[in-house]
């Protein structure tokens, strides 16, 4: 049996297999295959229990959590253009390289600095994508 599970083009370490492996120092909680990424321009996955938005803007990859720090819209359904992303719900607008609501769209009662996207530690060596919870 692999210590890898591929599932939609992200590999998940099968930590339940009890083999004597030696963990890298730099262990990612989630690998993405980066020409995928680039096809797809965007994949959802999961670390422990959130969900996990993966983009690519066409220069750089971003993660990020898959729901809108504003009311919770899915992230995932959210329009992408250049490195801007868009809340379906309400239409708050995020830069993906910094984190941060540029626009608020409808919400009228939210300040931009309120709204913040949490993002994830990313790294790509080998045409993978390296997503780490920190």
């Amino acid at each position: 049996m692999s210590p890898h599970i591929k599932i939609s083009g992200c590999v998940f370490l099968n930590i339940s297999l009890h083999l004597k492996i030696k963990w890298p120092e730099n262990f990612y909680m989630l690998m993405i295959s980066l020409k995928e990424l680039k096809r797809k321009r965007r994949i959802v996955s999961h670390i422990g229990k959130g969900e996990v938005v993966v983009c690519w803007d066409g220069k750089n990859v971003f993660a990020f959590s898959g729901f809108c720090p504003h009311q919770g819209g899915p992230l995932a359904k959210g329009r992408l253009k250049d490195n801007l992303l868009f809340c379906p719900w309400h239409g708050c607008c995020f830069d993906l390289g910094k984190g941060i609501c540029v626009d608020t769209g409808s919400c009228r009662n939210v300040r931009k600095e309120d709204v913040v996207l949490h993002r994830f530690k990313c790294v790509v060596t080998d045409g993978m994508v390296c997503v780490d919870e920190a």
